[in-house]
């Protein structure tokens, strides 16, 4: 192990390499650049800005997806709506096109109507054991 005096005064003649462009090689920089300041050649504050910058570029790419996805899903959303208004063009004709129009251009949160089933009416035979 190298005193921790070395460590604080590293070597003025070496630079530390520049970062990779694929967010891929950034892990094996990032431990290239440990190394040498396990060697000594790198300072401590030089070794925590490229642990931070790792970090942001990292976050960011993570961000990117995030909108990346939620780009798709928004698309898969307005297909499910094309394919919803060709299918009730095509099940229950002009009408029912009209209706879910109508209710799309209604101000406020809309939410589907709910479903439930009535219950059968007991017939007098079926209370009789019949």
């Amino acid at each position: 192990m190298m005193p921790a005096a070395r460590r604080v005064r590293p070597n003025p003649d070496y630079r530390i390499p520049a970062p990779p462009g694929a967010l891929a090689r950034l892990p094996s920089w990032l431990r290239g650049v440990h190394v040498d300041w396990v060697d000594g050649n790198v300072s401590p504050n030089e070794l925590r800005e490229c642990r931070e910058m790792v970090a942001s570029l990292t976050s960011i790419h993570r961000a990117k997806a995030d909108l990346r996805r939620a780009r798709a899903a928004e698309r898969a959303a307005m297909a499910q709506e094309r394919m919803a208004d060709v299918l009730a063009s095509f099940e229950y004709g002009g009408a029912a096109v009209a209706l879910l129009a109508r209710l799309r251009e209604m101000p406020g949160e809309t939410r589907p109507l709910s479903f439930r089933r009535v219950p059968a009416a007991i017939s007098e035979r079926q209370v009789d054991g019949a």
